[in-house]
């Protein structure tokens, strides 16, 4: 550390009222008093690491707000996080949110004039300064820190030219590192953008030559799709039967082809239901789950491409499979969480392992089993048709959830056999170069994250000002 002389953040407060308080707590901001516009309310979602996050956008009336006057924003003002990691996060009021008020665990601070109030922010986000926070904090699990540990807060308080020549170091570095990663998360847009289209171009026929052109030219005849999928209904119906399928058999219902586009010459329309056996899980009781036993997949299990069992409940392994036999899962089943089946980090959609068996469906988790080439379905599946059909097919004013029925309506356009497996290898083959983009992209971008704390580092041990600054200050 330097040999910078150093006070308390009470100690260098700005002597009007209220410059450091927190947001008004119980009744006198509850949620009856939020309103669609007035005077903003800054939450503790709004608190990011050195800058403020626009999108948690809350208000109430002015009326209210002047009834909350000691909570109220000026311009200069510092935001501090009370809660939330990381603890003790700060960032600059913008002047574009005022008028504006607190709300409980953000703390208002004022830093007195002399001091460069982002030399204080730089400060407090620093390595540093977030260990102070964490150590004057309480609480397991999530940390809060109070305000009488806020106002224990250490400070450095270096003379006003080395704190104004540490903030443009600081600022100068970060405008680079700002700059790369407006740079890598364009590149991020442009990798998905890209791989949306390979799988665009793979369902609609455009990615390798089809099996009517390669017949053509080879002189040969093929087995056009719309063969196909009367071989697999047939064959699905036969199974039934063998099965000693009670009742009458019901047909899985077709598209309706009139609204379809047109499809590459051997290519026909099928739904889900027609070229995929699908199966919904099931609702235990929380009487079955125990520590040991056959894993229950439920949606929160589901990644992107795999299962995750960080969380597993279990059911006893002799009671789940002797009754629910028809909700047990095998290699290469797909699954798909049907309770928000579409979040911002794409599709919850996976292929069971068999490292992931036993397993049995819960409710809310659809499995399904193509009978066309597993690759080639799964690119319908993570297709932006797909992605969008799900999205309005939503429905559920509490939990966001899709139906079974939904997904098996989905029209699924088929080419031959023969051209799904050449289909689904090129679909592999480019998207396994894009997810090496991506491992770089999200591999420089942590960087650049750590790049930020090292530059704070430095900056509070005094190397990012020259020397002779530092002797004469």
């Amino acid at each position: 550390m330097t040999d910078w002389p150093w006070k308390t953040l009470e100690e260098v407060v700005a002597s009007e009222p209220n410059s450091l308080t927190d947001g008004p707590f119980g009744s006198k901001l509850k949620s009856e008093h939020y309103t669609d516009s007035g005077v903003r309310v800054v939450r503790l979602g709004n608190l990011g690491v050195g800058e403020f996050k626009h999108d948690d956008r809350s208000f109430v009336s002015p009326k209210h707000a002047t009834d909350l006057g000691r909570h109220r924003l000026f311009e200069g003002d510092l935001l501090i996080a009370a809660l939330a990691e990381p603890i003790g996060r700060c960032c600059e009021v913008p002047t574009s949110i005022l008028p504006a008020i607190v709300k409980a665990d953000c703390i208002r601070f004022r830093p007195k004039g002399e001091l460069n109030r982002r030399f204080v922010m730089h400060w407090l986000n620093s390595p540093i300064g977030r260990k102070n926070a964490e150590n004057h904090s309480h609480g397991v699990g999530r940390l809060r820190i109070n305000m009488g540990a806020i106002r224990e807060l250490p400070v450095p308080v270096p003379s006003r030219a080395v704190q104004d020549q540490t903030v443009a170091a600081i600022e100068t570095y970060f405008s680079r590192l700002d700059a790369a990663v407006a740079s890598l998360t364009r590149a991020n847009a442009n990798v998905r953008h890209a791989r949306a289209s390979v799988l665009k171009a793979a369902v609609e026929g455009r990615l390798v030559p089809t099996e009517a052109e390669l017949a053509r030219s080879e002189g040969r005849d093929y087995e056009p799709a719309s063969v196909l999928v009367e071989r697999i209904l047939a064959e699905r119906k036969a199974a039934w039967a063998r099965s000693g399928g009670c009742g009458r058999y019901h047909e899985p219902v077709g598209p309706e082809r009139e609204e379809l586009p047109p499809l590459p010459k051997g290519w026909t329309w099928a739904t889900i239901g027609q070229v995929a056996e699908s199966q919904a899980g099931h609702a235990f009781k929380s009487g079955d789950f125990t520590d040991e036993g056959v894993n229950l997949l439920r949606g929160d299990n589901i990644g992107h491409g795999s299962l995750r069992w960080g969380d597993r409940r279990r059911c006893i392994a002799p009671h789940a499979l002797a009754e629910h036999e028809s909700l047990q899962l095998a290699a290469r089943d797909i699954v798909l969480a049907m309770d928000r089946p579409v979040i911002s980090t794409g599709l919850k959609l996976a292929v069971v392992a068999t490292s992931d068996l036993p397993a049995l469906l819960v409710q809310r988790v659809l499995r399904l089993r193509p009978r066309v080439e597993l690759r080639y379905f799964l690119a319908n599946l993570r297709s932006p048709a797909f992605v969008a059909h799900l999205e309005g097919e939503v429905r559920g004013g509490g939990v966001p959830h899709i139906s079974e029925a939904q997904v098996r309506a989905f029209p699924v356009p088929v080419p031959p056999r023969a051209e799904q497996g050449r289909i689904a290898a090129e679909v592999d083959r480019r998207l396994s170069v894009l997810d090496a983009l991506d491992t770089t992209i999200d591999t420089n971008l942590a960087r650049c994250k750590r790049l930020r704390q090292s530059i704070l580092k430095r900056a509070f041990e005094g190397r990012l000002v020259p020397a002779e600054t530092r002797a004469n200050a």
